[in-house]
This record gives C-alpha cells, structure tokens and sequence, in this order.
C-alpha cells in the first residue's frame, strides 16, 4: 500500500490543492489498478512528505494486523494519533 496524491479544483474558488488517498495496486486483465482503502483528505497538518509516508505505512501495519499492533517506528504523536483516527473510520 502506498498514498497517491489527487490533485482537485474547486471551480467556485479556482483554487487547486491536492487529496491524499492509501491505496493498494493490482493487476486486472493485464492492467494496473487501484483499490483505495483509506481517503486522507488534504493533510494540512502534515508539513513533510515523510510525515505522510509514515502516516500510509502505520495505517497499513493497523489495517494488516486488526489495530492489535502497537506503534514500532519512530513516529511522532501527532502522525499516531492520526493513523488510529483513520483506522477507527472516524
């Protein structure tokens, strides 16, 4: 699983800005696709690339083990905090 950034434009505003989304990759009938498990929303709070990295990867590990498992890396509170909050569905 890894996040894929979308990029969207609000016609009202003319603003452009982008939407992160945790999806998985596959293949069917010889082409790639997508399964998106987790749409992430803007992640404004997030300021670095790493930060959303890990974000994917510690909501994959809780999507993977049922949320039984308990934070490994080196991640700051505010990213924990997070990903528990995505993986609850809330």
């Amino acid at each position: 699983m890894f996040i894929k950034p979308f990029t969207r434009y609000n016609k009202t505003t003319r603003e452009r800005y982008t939407v992160y989304k945790l999806v998985e990759s596959y293949r069917k009938n010889g082409s790639v696709c997508h399964h998106i498990f987790v749409n992430f929303g803007r992640l404004e709070s997030l300021e670095t690339v790493e930060q959303k990295k890990l974000l994917a990867s510690r909501v994959s590990q809780l999507l993977t083990n049922g949320g039984n498992v308990l934070s490994t890396s080196v991640a700051d509170e505010h990213v924990e905090e997070l990903a528990r909050y995505y993986f609850n569905g809330n």
